[in-house]
């Protein structure tokens, strides 16, 4: 059976090459993707282009992909989202280095952590409910 991979349109990755890389450009920790994503990547999501950007969530295995590079947990030969990515939107800000090296390796370590603490104490908290809900 041949795995269904999930890719960007021709739009979106049109929409991603052109996103203006920000100096200043602010990060977050995405809880569905598992990775940091910045203001700078993706267009505002009252936008047009973020329809485009955001069908089928396929940025968030974009964001998810870039947690794994991070790590070193990932193929990159086994990553066709992101080769596709990297050849069709070269200019897109997520696929800076410093984005995935250096400081923000630790910063991410800790985002995980904090992250998983998080859903420890909801799970706690929910559990402690006897069906409350």
């Amino acid at each position: 059976m041949t795995e269904h991979v999930t890719m960007f349109s021709d739009d979106a990755l049109a929409v991603l090459d052109a996103m203006p890389h920000d100096a200043s450009a602010t990060f977050a920790y995405h809880h569905f993707a598992g990775g940091f994503y910045w203001s700078d990547e993706f267009p505002d999501t009252t936008s047009p282009d973020w329809n485009v950007v955001s069908h089928d969530d396929v940025y968030r295995y974009l964001i998810r992909i870039r947690r794994c590079i991070t790590f070193d947990d990932a193929d990159l030969t086994s990553l066709p989202l992101w080769r596709q990515v990297v050849h069709f939107a070269p200019n897109w800000p997520g696929l800076r280095a410093d984005r995935r090296e250096g400081a923000i390796v630790k910063r991410l370590r800790a985002a995980e952590r904090l992250a998983e603490k998080c859903l420890d104490e909801l799970d706690a908290e929910l559990s402690g409910r006897d069906g409350d809900l």
